[in-house]
């Protein structure tokens, strides 16, 4: 009898001793792995950027038997999987024949401990060794094969558009590794989750608290962000925000933002991408915004109310703040207050029951400048437009980008709901009054779109990691759209920052607010844009800039404004147009129609070849 069936022989054996014990396979992958490594040895003067081999084989049985590349390496009574195992190697070449497989003996082995997760690259070595000069078999391998069904790889193999320019390539060097997500967290894991992940990169990561749940849960969110700006944003840095798990029924979203907290922060410093990211934005990330309904698997709270119909719409917009907090669900008035205190660019609201992505408004027939000077009416008496933001075509871009960088949404074909390239308006797909997107919209100067991610709103466990294929990189591209934004400091004539000035963009009919650091963010179209900023009767001059079309690869316009000439607007009209001028002095030739003149506020005079007059009512 030959060794190899000796050898086979004995895998039966222990697979049956095993199952007499008691235990059995919790699920074996392939995750043997080869992996190219630079390794800064501080000892070494001669060789400073050593290049290492790293193979790794790991195999998981129910009841915490761990096996490493066919060594038995950890045996405990639980079958939590709390440790990641890293090795380091002398560097090694493996040479493959047409008749066999020789493997290089591993030279050491570290065992590191990690947190709640088991980190695998994703360079897969798919030929199989059946035996090695160093271990008696690859054990895990041959488990596997013969118990489990292949898992999806991590490459993307099937969906190439929108990805080329920001696959992951030239990074800072080739050690890419991926997380997988395997499980659902209840309360008390994703605390620990948190804890611990602030713990390992205490540089990069702040937990904090922005409320608690009727049953008194912590809500808790994370800050991702550059070592500089750990204790304070930067000026000028962008925010922005994703928040999951809104309805407790619907967890998709929860582990998504578990497995990207890890990927981030796991791959700073080591993919190039990610680390401009994290360098250039303040990520925030909120796991779950109802931490009752999840341990109760209910779509509302504990008190049984749907958070998402419970936030001020445009009958509130008159009111005094703290009025806004009356009589609203704990965990409604806890996200209200952290939206109306942070300058947030965007934000993601992320929901489970289909697959589309979803933009404002999800009310119809909104009148908002009725209540606020921050709108101005848009419709031009066309009803079906009210349904629409004065920033339809930016909203429907931030929609497309997540549809288009997510594995299938943009193909907008899916059991449960079909979407024409896997995006939506919110009112023209269902109508719904107290949502937080509109909120986001409505008060502040965020720009939040909502997604659904599954038709199932809790799939079994072993899907998540295909979600997390199906999402990973459009989470990651929707991040850059913050930093894309056109941006810039609001100053007055003395060169002191501005709060709360007002920033025009000409043809657009919503203005945004600067800081108490004067500063302002705008995500703008591609193409070419004007903008002032507006304090009283003052104004800034009017500034012409461009958006290019890969306006989030790279941090966008920067463009200050100082208030310091006095507010004069000036709008020539002819039979066919309409075009907007920004002045201080001089006016152009009125023409036949006459040129509005707005002195102030509220005055205007119309100067024509007949003389002067009050101002002409202007159509819409």
């Amino acid at each position: 009898m030959s060794l190899h069936c000796h050898i086979f022989t004995l895998i039966l054996l222990v697979l049956g001793l095993l199952q007499i014990k008691g235990f059995k396979l919790g699920k074996a992958t392939d995750t043997k792995f080869d992996t190219t490594t630079e390794v800064f040895d501080d000892d070494s003067t001669d060789n400073p950027n050593k290049v290492e081999a790293t193979t790794t084989s790991i195999v998981t049985f129910d009841g915490g038997i761990i096996f490493e590349n066919g060594v038995l390496k950890r045996y405990t009574t639980t079958s939590a999987t709390t440790e990641a195992i890293t090795e380091t190697t002398e560097t090694t070449e493996k040479t493959i024949e047409t008749t066999e497989t020789t493997a290089v003996e591993l030279a050491t082995t570290e065992m590191v401990k990690e947190f709640d997760s088991r980190i695998v690259n994703t360079d897969v070595d798919t030929s199989f060794v059946f035996g090695t000069t160093g271990d008696a078999i690859n054990f895990e391998k041959v488990v596997s094969q013969l118990t489990t069904e292949p898992i999806p790889t991590t490459e993307n193999t099937h969906h190439e558009h929108q990805h080329d320019k920001h696959e992951y390539a030239d990074h800072l060097n080739t050690s890419r590794t991926e997380v997988v997500v395997e499980h659902y967290h209840d309360h008390v894991h994703l605390v620990e989750f948190i804890n611990i992940l602030e713990k390992e990169f205490p540089k990069i990561v702040t937990k904090y608290k922005i409320g608690s749940s009727v049953e008194g849960r912590d809500i808790l969110a994370l800050k991702i962000t550059s070592e500089a700006g750990k204790k304070e944003r930067p000026l000028g840095i962008p925010m922005i925000k994703y928040v999951a798990n809104m309805h407790g029924d619907e967890s998709v979203g929860r582990e998504m933002l578990v497995g990207l907290a890890e990927h981030l922060v796991k791959n700073y410093g080591v993919m190039e991408r990610i680390t401009k990211l994290i360098n250039t934005t303040e990520i925030h990330l909120l796991p779950t915004m109802n931490p009752d309904g999840f341990e109760r698997v209910t779509r509302g709270n504990f008190n049984g109310v749907d958070l998402n119909r419970g936030f001020p719409g445009q009958e509130s917009l008159s009111i005094e703040r703290e009025e806004l907090f009356e009589d609203r669900e704990k965990e409604v008035v806890s996200v209200m207050k952290w939206i109306l205190d942070n300058p947030f660019v965007a934000s993601i609201n992320f929901h489970d029951g289909a697959v589309v992505a979803n933009y404002p408004y999800d009310e119809k027939s909104l009148q908002p400048w009725k209540k606020t000077s921050l709108f101005r009416d848009h419709h031009n008496t066309d009803i079906s437009k009210l349904k629409l933001t004065p920033d339809n075509e930016e909203f429907v871009r931030l929609a497309s980008l997540y549809s288009a960088n997510h594995r299938t949404m943009h193909n907008g074909n899916h059991s449960c709901e079909k979407f024409d390239r896997g995006i939506t308006n919110g009112a023209d797909w269902y109508e719904i009054k107290g949502g937080m997107q509109d909120f986001n919209y409505l008060y502040t100067n965020c720009m939040e779109i909502t997604l659904e991610l599954s038709c199932v709103k809790k799939p079994k466990a072993y899907m998540l990691q295909a979600e997390w294929e199906n999402n990973r990189e459009a989470l990651v591209a929707y991040l850059e759209t913050a930093r894309g934004a056109v941006h810039g400091i609001v100053t007055d004539q003395e060169g002191n920052t501005v709060d709360k000035a007002r920033i025009e963009v000409i043809g657009r009919a919503k203005d945004v607010l600067t800081t108490e650091r004067g500063e302002y963010w705008r995500v703008l179209a591609p193409g070419k844009h004007k903008v002032r900023a507006v304090l009283g009767d003052l104004q800034s001059d009017e500034v012409e800039l461009e958006i290019n079309d890969d306006w989030t690869s790279e941090v966008g316009p920067k463009v200050d404004l100082q208030i310091k000439i006095p507010l004069a607007r000036i709008v020539t009209t002819t039979t066919t147009t309409t075009t907007t001028i920004t002045t201080t002095t001089t006016t152009e030739d009125p023409g036949p129609e006459g040129t509005n003149l707005y002195i102030l506020p509220g005055v205007c005079l119309n100067l024509s070849l007949v003389g002067i007059r009050g101002c002409k009512e202007r159509g819409g």
